[in-house]
């Protein structure tokens, strides 16, 4: 275990090592049996294995290629162990899959080969399967059989860390907590710490725990620093008791039992995933963090916004006319800061029309709520053009817009003249406090094609989109009437 920096950024950076536990896995747990409970597990001979392996069973040839990897049962035969596995792999099995990666990178009964790790670890993933998906990031982080691709690595783990898999969850955490593959960003490191924490992952505490010390990302709280590295502490983190034991210089002794007590209360919560699920009545005078807006696709209530104005929010709520209504974060893309939502009940919704298609001087609008202090029943138009096809140092995911947007208006829809949705509205994260003035500020608007990319991967919506407008010559009346209609206040509360 590394010994504590005195910077605690850099401590982060160095225990990035811990990326060395994920090739751990890869080399060596992959490829070696589970443990498991031999009074539950039922005792198949291996005679009858063989038998259920060569009638093409894959859980049968994966069993089977176990016990002639390890020896368990019959004479040890890597060779043969790994032809098993290969033939379980093959008919899909994930766990076969992610099993053959690892004997591809460790050369075990068959010839090394990164390249041929790599593929069978992506197979895997591509079944959704968390812990092949968080493998997956890590060969991508270190360039293990692929060249190295920070962004790709984040997205794979990414993928597993929304599963729950707290291993995940840390090594997204130190993503963000360094800057790699995603923006640097402490408030999301504490966010993906904090879900393996209250797993029970130690590193994810120690980790948490340094946040609470030095207050990035959270508010400076002693009492939870010590909690969490005195969880951390007592699985046998020697870096956690040392940081422990100094953190007590700061504290009360009434703090110092007061940590002592939660740390007592503690109870695991295995498997939690960053899912924000309002399932209650929203209360109308509930305090307000922030507000934007956001724009129906589809007529089921599936809503899309920007997910940095809810990412710290312990509830999200839209206001649709007099109605107040709760509302489930569905999928989020920090990355490129979108977020769908899950509304109840039957609404209007705009169609997504092609962004590439899109030129300098191009006539657009869009309708939102700019800030708390209009009336959330009267959504404000604003008109302007696309300025430019790129954004901010030419970032192609971005138009450059002339619409007096203001802080309430991120996440609405930016509007063509055939009544399309070809961006949305983005107001950088900070801004999202609701302004008083008056003055405008012009920002950008990402390209639509970023915003069907993210859709794709949610089957149960991209069936129900609507078809883009191809009408010409449509009364601007009409088109915003049908947009106003189709939009909703976001409340983060």
């Amino acid at each position: 275990m590394k010994t504590v920096s005195s910077n605690p950024v850099s401590n982060l950076l160095d225990r990035a090592a811990w990326l060395a536990v994920v090739g751990w896995l890869i080399l060596a747990g992959c490829s070696t049996p589970p443990a498991t409970d031999k009074a539950q597990e039922p005792v198949t001979a291996p005679l009858e294995l063989a038998i259920a392996a060569e009638q093409g069973e894959a859980e049968a040839q994966y069993d089977l290629g176990r016990k002639l990897l390890a020896g368990d049962g019959v004479a040890a035969d890597p060779a043969k162990g790994a032809d098993w596995i290969q033939k379980a792999a093959k008919q899909g099995l994930p766990k076969a899959q992610i099993t053959l990666s690892g004997l591809y990178l460790k050369g075990e009964g068959v010839e090394m080969d990164e390249v041929k790790a790599f593929d069978w670890m992506r197979r895997a993933a591509a079944q959704n399967d968390p812990e092949a998906q968080l493998h997956l990031g890590a060969m991508l982080r270190v360039g293990r059989g692929t060249p190295r691709d920070f962004t790709a690595a984040s997205q794979w783990v990414r993928k597993s860390a929304e599963q729950g898999l707290a291993q995940a969850q840390t090594f997204l955490g130190t993503l963000y907590s360094t800057g790699q593959g995603v923006p640097q960003n402490d408030r999301e490191a504490v966010r993906w710490f904090r879900y393996a924490a209250e797993q029970g992952n130690g590193e994810a505490q120690y980790n948490l725990g340094v946040k609470y010390d030095t207050g990035r990302g959270v508010r400076t709280d002693y009492v939870e620093a010590y909690k969490w590295l005195n969880l951390s502490a007592a699985q046998g983190n020697p870096t956690a008791m040392s940081a422990r034991d100094k953190i007590v210089r700061k504290m009360t002794r009434e703090q110092i039992t007061e940590a002592q007590r939660r740390s007592s209360a503690f109870v695991p919560n295995p498997g939690l995933k960053p899912i924000l699920d309002v399932t209650g009545a929203v209360e109308s005078d509930q305090p307000i963090e922030a507000n934007g807006t956001g724009v129906f696709l589809t007529e089921d209530g599936f809503l899309l916004t920007t997910y940095h104005l809810v990412v710290d929010a312990q509830k999200v709520a839209i206001k649709k006319g007099k109605d107040l209504l709760p509302a489930v974060i569905i999928r989020s893309d920090p990355v490129n800061d979108l977020v769908l939502l899950k509304v109840e009940g039957q609404y209007k919704s705009v169609p997504i029309g092609p962004s590439r298609t899109v030129k300098v001087g191009d006539a657009i609008f869009t309708v939102g709520f700019p800030t708390l202090l209009t009336p959330p029943d009267q959504p404000h138009l604003a008109e302007g053009n696309i300025k430019q096809l790129a954004g901010l140092k030419d970032d192609p995911r971005f138009f450059q817009v002339s619409l007096p947007l203001r802080a309430g208006n991120t996440g609405g829809p930016v509007i063509d003249a055939l009544g399309n949705l070809i961006g949305m509205a983005h107001v950088p994260p900070g801004s999202t406090v609701p302004l008083s003035d008056d003055t405008p500020l012009y920002f950008h608007a990402l390209k639509s094609s970023y915003v069907t990319v993210f859709l794709e991967s949610i089957p149960e919506v991209v069936g129900k989109l609507k078809p883009a407008s191809t009408a010409q010559g449509r009364k601007f009346e009409e088109l915003v009437k049908e947009t106003r209609e189709a939009v909703v206040l976001v409340l983060a509360l």
